[in-house]
């Protein structure tokens, strides 16, 4: 029989519920107001929304900007009861002015308002957002045309203007790059290494004459002897590829990429238009090795176009590229310094747009193959002149922020558990030195982004007088004066629990945890077992049929 106790409306409850199995409740998305900022910041105070595709937002073309010592916040309108634990995730970055190194540091945190006007701290984090300052060689020398790593031996080799090496146990965002000797190292422009799984090994690099007509650029490589770190290099110099005498194609910036599901290379390269062309694994030249390197001199086919942005149609662009198109809004007519990478079943295609001296940004889109097509974010192709936009297919993954201007020459690679993009930029545009610069990639919705993510977890039990109160989040900046962060995509989890019925979180339902249902009945509060915002009937039955120790 049903406890006479009892309101009698959960008499028929009780007797039903009371043979059922226990429930758990499971993980909960918990809506957050205008979550990625899209419209506008609805339901937030503070901050700035801030929407320009140059930062490179991972959810949407909106974010929200606080400088250090700002904050922003939003009720969530979620009212907290014993038991609950809650995760807290957002993505952030660092972005300073121009010339601005202040170091970035972001900062999430989750509270309870009791009563409308007290509120009760549940935790917080922050995390730097600072890009990573390279240690050793990497800081000091001169590093044009990316960063552009191989492994072998046990150690991590870049080659640029000289070759830099560290032990692969060594972190390549944070411990020193030491100079490898160069006996014989001699190479041109955008150094391409490729290091197959069958072992061969060559550096590709290009040369070109742009003071034509007639205009010159070839691609060729040579190839190292010995062991890592200190190699010698080969004299014998090997042309893969070459055109003359107009710049298109513009043979230039070699980047080598081998499938690590196939085996099979592909070669991205080019100025003004973006190829890609498969390379023979054994032997580094081109695939059915053409007797002349000549482009003009292969089939049809050898050389795909993957991505434009030339400052003509003559250069290679869109028949609907207008005349006197030069850009965009944050990079020039050209585009050089390509790279692929595999992830996730995605090709990606990035490249560095505009001009070194004032406008470089790195961009890219991606495709299940390849040769392509490649589309960009909103799905317009890498070739494709949209007059909407007034641009080629391509998504912002980098542009100038704080002290790091003009990034360009794009590598991505795997660097244990982590995906690293490597690149080259100066603290001043107009500075002729470049320097390497590694960031740690991410990927959201199978799109790499430079974002961080940042997550806490509280437990409601580990602050009882938070109990009834409203969740609220907060975002800030706690970082160097003058330095700015951003924040999108902010989601909140409530944890499910094997046993909610443990009221009072003492890992038994009990006489305890029926006293505080029955002194919540009918309101909203503890003892809302199911979530629907009264405690009543259903929970009582849930309460009964949790009875005795939690699984």
């Amino acid at each position: 029989m049903p406890d006479s106790r009892l309101p009698a409306s959960c008499a028929l409850t009780f007797s039903l519920l009371v043979t059922t199995t226990a429930i758990a409740i499971a993980d909960e998305v918990v809506p957050v107001p205008d979550a990625g900022f899209e419209s506008g910041g609805v339901g937030w105070s503070g901050g700035r929304i801030v929407q320009d595709e140059s930062v490179a937002a991972p959810e949407g073309r909106a974010c929200i900007e606080m400088v250090a010592g700002e904050f922003a916040s939003a009720s969530i309108g979620r009212i907290l009861n014993p038991g609950e634990t809650y995760r807290l995730r957002a993505w952030t970055r660092r972005s300073n002015p121009p010339g601005t190194s202040a170091f970035g540091v972001a900062s999430i945190r989750l509270s309870s308002m009791v009563g409308g006007k007290t509120t009760i701290e549940l935790g917080t984090t922050a995390r730097t957002v600072d890009p990573p300052r390279l240690g050793g060689a990497a800081a000091t020398v001169a590093s044009d045309d990316g960063v552009n790593v191989w492994f072998d031996g046990g150690y991590r080799m870049h080659f640029g203007d000289i070759p830099l090496y560290q032990s692969t146990s060594a972190d390549p965002l944070v411990d020193p790059w030491l100079e490898a000797e160069r006996d014989g190292y001699d190479f041109d422009n955008a150094l391409g290494p490729l290091r197959t799984s069958n072992g061969f090994r060559a550096i590709y690099d290009c040369f070109y004459d742009d003071a034509g007509p007639p205009y010159e650029s070839i691609i060729g490589f040579r190839r190292p002897i010995g062991s890592a770190p200190n190699y010698t290099w080969d004299d014998e110099y090997e042309v893969v590829l070459e055109h003359t005498p107009t710049e298109f194609p513009w043979v230039i910036d070699p980047h080598l990429f081998e499938d690590p599901d196939t085996g099979r290379v592909w070669m991205s390269w080019g100025g003004h238009v973006i190829h890609v062309t498969e390379i023979d694994p054994l032997t580094g030249r081109i695939l059915g090795d053409p007797a002349d390197p000549e482009i003009d001199t292969h089939p049809a086919g050898t050389h795909v176009p993957i991505l434009k942005w030339p400052e003509s149609i003559a250069l290679g662009g869109d028949p609907a590229q207008p005349p006197g198109w030069c850009g965009d809004a944050y990079s020039s007519c050209y585009m050089e310094g390509p790279a692929l990478f595999k992830h996730g079943g995605w090709w990606y295609a990035f490249a560095s747009y505009g001009n070194l001296g004032s406008d470089y940004t790195i961009r890219m889109a991606r495709s299940a193959s390849p040769t392509g097509p490649y589309l960009d974010k909103v799905g317009v192709n890498g070739t494709t002149f949209d007059p909407t936009l007034d641009r080629y297919g391509a998504s912002m993954l980098l542009a100038a922020e704080g002290d790091q201007a003009v990034p360009g020459h794009p590598a991505v690679w795997k660097d244990g558990d982590r995906l690293l993009l490597g690149y080259d930029q100066r603290p001043d545009p107009q500075l002729d030195v470049d320097r390497m610069a590694i960031r740690e990639l991410h990927v959201v919705d199978g799109w790499p982004t430079i974002w961080s993510p940042i997550e806490l977890e509280i437990r409601v039990d580990d602050h009882p007088d938070a109990v009834g109160g409203e969740l609220k989040i907060e975002l800030g900046g706690v970082g160097d004066p003058g330095s700015v962060v951003l924040f999108d995509r902010i989601e909140l989890e409530r944890i499910g629990t094997p046993c909610p019925s443990d009221l009072d979180g003492d890992g038994r339902t009990d006489g305890a945890d029926l006293a505080q249902l029955l002194i919540g009945w009918g309101a909203t509060g503890p003892g809302d077992i199911d979530g629907d915002g009264l405690v009543d009937a259903a929970d009582l039955g849930l309460l009964v049929v949790g009875w005795g120790p939690c699984p």
